[in-house]
């Protein structure tokens, strides 16, 4: 009997090592598991939509071969960076506009870091950090919807539906996302733990102050949104001495370890200068306003917003079950900033979705077909079997999948890259031009948040774009309002005549060597303000190639446009 036993002893080693998972799943998902407290099925599950939210991403990123949208003032912030050597500059040289260097700074110092360590150029860092960052982010979300909503279908759905709606991603992926993705993800994580941290009347935690720390000196704006959720959660939870405790607690130790950058910035600076630009170009920062921003087209899907009705039920579903955090918390995102709201607020809206989801399955389930055992293969009792229910998710993943992978269908879109021709009539500019030359950049575009143009130009070419409005919001509401005034009265010339830029050169104060006028394929091209400066003889033509043509200003009338401005 003995030796029967050490036999099937050995036989049963033998099978479990000849079954043994293969090295990196047997460690891998383990560890994640202990980490995170993860069940191997949430592993999985996480990896899944994390793949099939990289994979979204990249069928944007990848064919592109440059920084999607916007970065051209980050890129040469993070030159900056390098160039000091990694000490804080005072100012950054982006456009010759003399712009402090306030903006949180750990991205730069992420992007210019990482470019010296490998083959690529940081350009490419550009390109593919905020969709790693913003991929990353996917992942940490599931930790907060676990939270809130506890381990279970809800959770699940919600993952999904964050990995798919489109404003998750939008304008995460451009070169200006390498803070909005890499901010986003630390304060995700904050949230995870300081709704853990509340909820459960817990001390202050490691893990919260630090995440919060990062979000705070990688973007001005998740800064916010981690303070107003904290705020929140100690209402609905900390409503006692304990949680006032862990919250000024949390809130001091947040304050030290950002003060190496805010107390810089500070005595560099002046608060005026963080106040002016937490400010610019929100008239409807804190007010009323936010109520414009509730609409079944909050996500921008491309075509039928389910997903987002999925959410607004999802609110309802939670009001009618007595849980109104998720519901008051999308107002609150609103309301601090509706101007990034938009993203943020996907964070409940997603959540309130998967809510959602899981009670009409849950429902489904009830009232579904009891299969045989037989069939079934369960061993105990019948599993039950809703057709209609299985086939409606299939459909919504269908259909969430498309309208990802078509996100950029709406124009202008974040989702747009500059295009190779531009880029090389750029690159003549900084070769041909003089280095102290003031271009007037036309192209009738006239949404300066997806111009792409008017903000790479400066950071491509070295010379300065007069009418370019990015990095001006640090320079007070006045000189941002006035570049923005300029931009769009500018951008209306490229439909009319030279006379146009006269009028607007006077109206602006602004000065101007050189007119651009970007051009590629599919586009008008400026049509009727290049054949009036090509009868104008104050105007020469320099440059005319596939990506835009080059005009440049007579001196005389420069010159006299100076002694204007002397008188």
């Amino acid at each position: 009997m003995r030796e029967q036993a050490t036999r099937a002893r050995a036989v049963y080693q033998h099978e479990v090592r000849r079954h043994r998972p293969s090295l990196p799943l047997s460690l891998i998902a383990p560890a994640l598991g202990r980490l995170w407290r993860l069940r191997s099925w949430e592993v999985g599950v996480v990896v899944g939509a994390m793949a099939l939210a990289a994979a979204v991403r990249l069928s944007f990123v990848l064919p592109a071969g440059f920084p999607l949208n916007d970065g051209g003032l980050f890129y040469v912030m993070a030159r900056d960076v390098q160039e000091h050597r990694f000490l804080l500059p005072w100012r950054t040289s982006y456009n010759g506009l003399d712009i402090p260097f306030a903006y949180p700074p750990l991205a730069f110092y992420l992007a210019a870091a990482v470019d010296l360590v490998g083959p690529w150029s940081l350009l490419d860092v550009m390109r593919f950090a905020p969709a790693v960052a913003n991929v990353l982010t996917v992942g940490a979300f599931y930790l907060l919807a676990r939270a809130v909503l506890g381990r279970g279908w809800a959770a699940v759905f919600a993952l999904f539906l964050y990995a798919l709606l489109p404003r998750v991603y939008l304008w995460q992926l451009g070169g200006g996302g390498l803070t909005r993705s890499i901010g986003l993800l630390w304060a995700v994580l904050a949230l995870w733990q300081g709704y853990l941290m509340f909820r459960h009347h817990r001390r202050p935690q490691s893990l919260a102050v630090l995440f919060a720390a990062l979000a705070v000196v990688t973007h001005p704006e998740m800064g916010w949104l981690v303070a107003f959720s904290y705020l929140l959660f100690l209402g609905a939870y900390g409503r006692n001495l304990q949680g006032l405790k862990t919250a000024a607690a949390t809130a001091a130790a947040v304050a030290i370890l950002t003060a190496p950058w805010w107390a810089t910035v500070l005595a560099r600076h002046g608060l005026d200068t963080l106040v002016d630009a937490s400010r610019t170009g929100k008239s409807d920062w804190l007010s009323w306003g936010f109520l414009n921003h509730i609409h079944i087209y909050i996500a921008e899907e491309p075509f039928f917003p389910l997903m987002a009705i999925l959410g607004y039920g999802g609110m309802a579903v939670a009001l009618a079950m007595g849980r109104p955090l998720l519901p008051l918390w999308f107002l609150l995102l609103l309301y601090i900033d509706p101007r990034v709201a938009g993203t943020t607020a996907m964070l409940p809206m997603a959540m309130s979705g998967g809510l959602l989801m899981a009670t009409l399955l849950d429902i489904a389930m009830k009232e579904a077909i009891p299969l045989p055992r037989l069939i079934s293969r369960l061993g105990r009792g019948s599993a039950r079997w809703a057709p209609w229910a299985y086939g409606g998710l299939a459909l919504l993943a269908l259909y969430a999948i498309y309208s990802s992978l078509r996100a950029d269908a709406w124009a202008p879109t974040p989702l747009a890259v500059l295009p190779s021709p531009v880029r090389e009539a750029m690159d003549w500019i900084a070769h041909h031009t003089p280095e102290g030359a003031r271009f007037a950049v036309v192209h009738g575009r006239g949404d300066p948040w997806t111009d792409s143009i008017s903000e790479w130009f400066p950071a491509l070419t070295g010379r300065q774009s007069v009418a370019t409005v990015q990095g001006t919001e640090w320079l007070g509401e006045e000189t941002f309002q006035y570049h923005l005034a300029a931009f769009y009265d500018l951008q209306g010339c490229a439909y009319e005549g030279a006379f146009c830029l006269d009028r607007w050169a006077t109206s602006f104060g602004a000065r101007y060597d050189y007119v651009f006028i970007p051009c590629a394929e599919g586009w008008e091209c400026a049509q009727s303000l290049r054949l009036s400066l090509a009868m104008d003889s104050r105007y020469l033509l320099v440059y005319d190639g596939t990506g835009g043509y080059v005009y440049q200003r007579a001196r005389g009338a420069a010159l006299a446009e100076s002694a204007l401005d002397a008188l």
